[in-house]
């Protein structure tokens, strides 16, 4: 079992079980405090879009068998690759 934890700037920590997926990597992608995700963090079953105020970021489909999901933390918009069946954007 893995487990992530996401911290959300202004609503707190938000810890998510993975029983099912395999996160490979967490990398900074944009430095903002104020960051908000659609699908309310780290959450690879829902499709979502997240945004600072700079930047954009979708989550989406890498391949067949991999979903990139984009996520707030205390740096801003990081993202995660998740190895699953993968299709519009989400895990299934």
């Amino acid at each position: 079992m893995v487990i992530i934890v996401i911290v959300l700037v202004g609503i707190g920590a938000l810890t998510t079980q993975l029983s099912s997926f395999n996160a490979l990597s967490s990398t900074a992608q944009v430095t903002s405090y104020d960051c908000v995700d659609s699908d309310h963090g780290f959450n690879p079953l829902v499709p979502g879009v997240t945004y600072s105020e700079r930047k954009t970021y979708i989550d989406t489909c890498a391949s067949d068998s991999q979903l990139i999901e984009y996520g707030c933390d205390t740096n801003g918009i990081s993202l995660v690759k998740v190895n699953c069946k993968c299709s519009e954007a989400r895990c299934r």
